[in-house]
């Protein structure tokens, strides 16, 4: 319980409190853009209500789960939103973990699979297993019972099958795609395979020597909470004024997008880590 008390305060601070400020000035800037341009449709996205035209409810869902993606207006915090809620929720996983062993993890991962729902009376909500307990448990079973395994797969006898499983996974799953279909279970192996595929290759770098410099890793969650509502700014606004029909400039916005995407949040970073240290709450209270 001391543990578990002691993380919990600790992800209040580094989860909890940039989540919600982060949601609050996306709010924030998406009413003010929409206002600027007199709530035309320039800075509505599909599905979405216009700002102006929310209730309480709305705002209140702002910072959970809009309607139309189930995401918070800040779409990629919903990673946040869901380890946030999980780790509340950790005594279980562990209990799980401790007496049915790799058993618990299946199960999670079972009830994913079959999208087998509890429904709560009187509120009118239907609970789903989804990714952030699959992979929170999966996570956790790795750290209890076998600590040693994520070593191991900077070994190349591991590295190379799993390398490629995950390319199989790739090409069926591409295909799947063309052909218009869906491919959930090969979805979910190439996440699984290729995470570890990720973890393998990264710690034989680590080894050969290579190093990030220390602030661009700590800038990561702060682009990661950053990019999306400037992405959207950036995208929406280079498609009003050049209106690219031809292939090759759309091609070339998939990375002129990106790149400014990037160099506007680190300079954003830098400002506050150099100028602004007290808004430290952005990043998790990390500089």
């Amino acid at each position: 319980m001391d543990t578990y008390k002691r993380k919990t305060k600790s992800r209040l601070k580094s989860l909890f409190i940039p989540y919600i400020i982060w949601n609050l000035l996306v709010l924030l800037l998406f009413a003010v853009c929409q206002s600027i341009i007199g709530n035309s449709e320039v800075m509505q996205k599909d599905g979405y209500k216009m700002i102006a035209d929310y209730d309480l409810v709305d705002y209140l869902k702002a910072f959970w789960a809009l309607d139309s993606t189930n995401y918070p207006i800040d779409g990629p915090l919903w990673f946040i939103r869901d380890l946030f809620v999980v780790s509340l929720f950790s005594p279980i996983v562990y209990l799980g973990i401790k007496y049915l062993k790799w058993i618990f993890v299946l199960i999670v991962f079972g009830l994913s699979y079959s999208h087998i729902g509890i429904s709560f009376p009187f509120v009118e909500y239907t609970y789903y297993v989804g990714l952030a307990e699959m992979y929170f448990s999966l996570g956790a079973g790795f750290m209890l019972l076998n600590p040693n395994f994520l070593a191991r797969l900077k070994q190349f006898n591991y590295l190379i099958p799993i390398g490629v499983i995950t390319v199989v996974f790739a090409v069926v799953l591409t295909v799947s795609v063309i052909r218009g279909m869906g491919n959930e279970v090969c979805l979910q192996g190439y996440r699984f395979t290729g995470s570890l595929l990720v973890f393998g290759l990264f710690a034989i770098f680590v080894d050969k020597g290579c190093r990030v410099p220390e602030w661009l890793t700590t800038a990561s969650f702060f682009i990661f909470a950053m990019h999306k509502p400037v992405q959207v700014i950036v995208r929406r606004l280079l498609f009003t004024v050049f209106l690219p029909q031809n292939g090759l400039l759309l091609s070339s916005l998939i990375f002129i997008v990106p790149i400014i995407v990037i160099c506007v949040c680190l300079l954003a970073f830098i400002i506050v880590k150099r100028y602004l240290p007290w808004l430290k709450c952005l990043n998790g209270y990390r500089l």
